[in-house]
């Protein structure tokens, strides 16, 4: 007995098990996580060949990118202890919302909520790609402050890039930031703010390089499954908003890959819940079982949340069309705005719930940030709304989609944006297609005219055309310039294209 207890006392202890760098396995995470847009990408090219860009983003948009809302809201509304803690912000906040952006939907000024949804959407779609940088690197335990900080200005900095490179991104802010009566931005000052971005960005890369040597010189390597998300988020991202032809396409390229990725989280993350946390309640115990009928029921769920989105789409009578536009509104602020503290990789509650240590977490006791502080992080929404109320519009009301300008009758919004985006098809398309201006100095008309044939004809899908051609910008000194040749469909035979080329007739120069 004497032996075997010297043997036990003199035998090394045993070594810890190593911790998995990967949230659920390596297969799954590289199907729900890291290599996600490998599947998509065909998945989404052999839906293209059947439908059309069109109804692809309708559909992503209404099922997933609205869907996706009910995981966060589900959360915030049935994590007891999370609803206790912020239960000003999760009363107060929607109905503040819901009473902001409803009126703006019965006026002229809705475009403006359009720019703000765009760039709240930007922030939000990088600030998750960040979030899972966090995960991986927690997974192993690396908590450097300067790494923290480089992922956020590597994530910022590429998803800017991808951005501000996207002539059709940057058209649709624009177009609707001047429908709203926003100021007229000088191109000159835009290609410089492009500029400026793209070399930033390279700069902040190799800074982020340099701290990676110099981290793994000092035993500090970061989680390679970290690296390899961000890489491939960056590229697809890139992908979905520049290489694209059709911006919608691209969109619900990115919203997909976007959307797979939280609804899985937020599966994983509440199963451990319900396993190790008393205070889940009882829905959420219910809901959240590893059983596949659960998990069929938790994406019925969604889907028929996104209903909601497709429903607005369908009504025809204004007013109600408004009131669920502005509950989709309010309902994808929510999701941005609760998302931007629920899910904190620092606090202990949530590391729990991802299978994270608790070392260097904070004490969910306390709030997540002072109050005051918090509530100035409205202050960018509550000026654009501002701004947006107050600015005069002046525009054609005939329109469908009527110019707001500072200054009736001395700028046109169309060939503006055709200088800020000159490459960008659809931006010819519509200064191609302005219903004729009356004849003053300096001011342009068009004409279009039955053509057989076109040059260069290249299919690619408009966001507001079923099918358009491959624009055409010719110049000749002196002469007519032709800015647009358009495949269109016919009205009266859908299947049927016919050719428009469409002429821009501008007073010469003597």
């Amino acid at each position: 007995m004497s032996q075997e207890t010297a043997q036990d006392v003199s035998s090394p202890p045993l070594a810890p098990a190593p911790r998995s760098p990967w949230i659920i396995s390596r297969a799954w995470d590289l199907v729900l996580f890291i290599a996600t847009p490998l599947l998509i990408l065909p998945l989404l090219w052999l839906w293209r060949q059947k439908s059309s860009p069109d109804l692809i983003y309708a559909f992503v948009t209404a099922f997933g990118a609205t869907g996706h809302h009910l995981p966060g809201l589900m959360r915030a509304y049935g994590d007891r202890s999370l609803f206790r803690r912020f239960r000003l912000r999760f009363t107060l906040v929607p109905a503040l919302l819901l009473a902001t952006t409803l009126p703006l939907l019965f006026t002229e000024l809705r475009q403006g909520m359009m720019v703000i949804l765009v760039l709240w959407g930007f922030w939000h779609g990088l600030m998750q790609v960040y979030g899972f940088a966090r995960i991986y690197d927690a997974k192993t335990r690396n908590h450097h402050p300067r790494t923290t900080r480089l992922d956020w200005l590597l994530c910022l900095s590429w998803f800017g890039v991808g951005l501000i490179n996207s002539d059709g991104r940057v058209y649709q802010m624009l177009e609707a930031l001047y429908q709203a009566g926003g100021p007229t931005l000088d191109p000159v000052w835009i290609d410089g703010f492009r500029n400026l971005w793209n070399a930033g960005t390279a700069v902040v890369t190799l800074a982020y390089i340099l701290h990676l040597s110099k981290a793994s010189s000092e035993g500090q390597s970061p989680n390679p499954l970290k690296l390899l998300t961000m890489a491939i988020s960056f590229g697809y991202w890139w992908y979905a908003m520049v290489e694209v032809d059709n911006i919608l396409y691209g969109i619900a390229l990115f919203e997909i890959f976007h959307d797979v990725q939280y609804l899985a989280i937020v599966w994983v993350f509440n199963l451990k819940r319900v396993d190790g946390d008393p205070n889940v309640g009882s829905f959420s115990r219910f809901l959240f079982r590893r059983s596949g009928p659960m998990l069929g029921l938790y994406i019925g769920l969604i889907a028929g949340y996104g209903f909601l989105s497709n429903l607005q789409a369908q009504v025809t009578f204004p007013p109600i069309q408004n009131i669920l536009i502005g509950l989709v509104w309010t309902s994808t602020l929510l999701h941005f705005y609760f998302d931007g503290f629920i899910w904190k990789v620092r606090e202990k509650g949530t590391r729990a719930g991802l299978g994270i240590s608790e070392n260097g977490a904070n004490d969910d006791s306390r709030p997540l940030t002072d109050g005051l502080l918090h509530a100035s992080k409205w202050t960018p929404f509550v000026a654009a709304v501002a701004e947006t109320d107050t600015r005069p519009v002046v525009g054609l009301g005939h329109l469908k989609y009527p110019w707001k300008i500072a200054t009736a009758g001395t700028w046109r919004g169309p060939q503006h944006l055709v200088r800020v985006v000159p490459r960008y098809d659809h931006a010819h398309l519509t200064l191609g297609t302005r219903p004729l201006c009356r004849r003053k100095p300096g001011c342009s008309r068009q004409v279009a005219r039955p053509r057989a044939d076109t040059v260069r004809r290249r299919q690619c899908q408009s966001p507001l055309q079923p099918r358009t051609g491959q624009t055409l910008l010719k110049k000749t000194p002196n002469r007519p310039s032709v800015t647009t040749s358009a495949l269109w469909n016919s009205p009266r035979s859908p299947t049927r294209p016919i050719t428009l080329t469409l002429l821009s007739v501008r007073p010469t120069s003597r």
